[in-house]
């Protein structure tokens, strides 16, 4: 509530629509910082699983994000693009969205952005030209290096103290609670 409340008064005391932006980002790093403060401390349960997986799942986002940012401008959704490419000699757009689980015009972006760096070529599909395939170019499966060297680091970091037998439970285990999620009725996130 502070937050809301400082960010108006900001928005009354300032004219200059940059310097407003700018605090407002700053504001919302500021939140973003005290609220994971409020996570760490977080006791899960039970009947805050969903809540648990969010949280490993933003701070792994953050930690790739930091990692690419460092190295680009990319995010780690134009990162798993890219690692998705390189386990396969070309992917629709569709199966793109399908597999980060983005709407098509989300992928569509993403994708843009990588075209633009020279990361991935797209063509046309010679039986069909409504389809397009998206490839990999080799500055695309160089960078992918970089990219495969963040997820090393990444997965040591989590599977720290694990042994075999309890990384493959927790694996189970959450393609179960998947499973469960995938079998329900509700709408996905994905448009197809």
């Amino acid at each position: 509530m502070h937050f809301v409340l400082f960010k108006f008064s900001i928005q009354r005391n300032f004219k200059n629509k940059r310097d407003i932006n700018t605090i407002t980002k700053i504001l919302a790093v500021l939140k973003c910082e005290h609220l994971s403060a409020k996570m760490k401390n977080m006791e899960y349960t039970q009947d805050s699983i969903a809540s648990l997986i969010s949280h490993i799942h933003s701070q792994t986002a953050d930690f790739t994000n930091k990692r690419l940012s460092d190295s680009g401008h990319f995010v780690s959704s134009q990162g798993f693009i890219l690692y998705l490419l390189s386990k396969s000699e070309k992917l629709t757009k569709g199966e793109i969205a399908l597999s980060i689980n983005r709407d098509k015009s989300t992928v569509t972006h993403l994708l843009n952005i990588l075209k633009k760096e020279k990361l991935i070529s797209e063509k046309t599909c010679e039986n069909d030209s409504r389809k397009h395939y998206i490839y990999l170019t080799e500055k695309g499966k160089q960078y992918n290096a970089l990219t495969e060297k963040i997820s090393s680091e990444l997965r040591d970091i989590c599977w720290a103290n694990f042994s075999d037998e309890e990384k493959n439970e927790l694996l189970s285990l959450l393609l179960k609670m998947k499973e469960n999620l995938d079998n329900e009725s509700f709408t996905p996130h994905v448009n197809q």
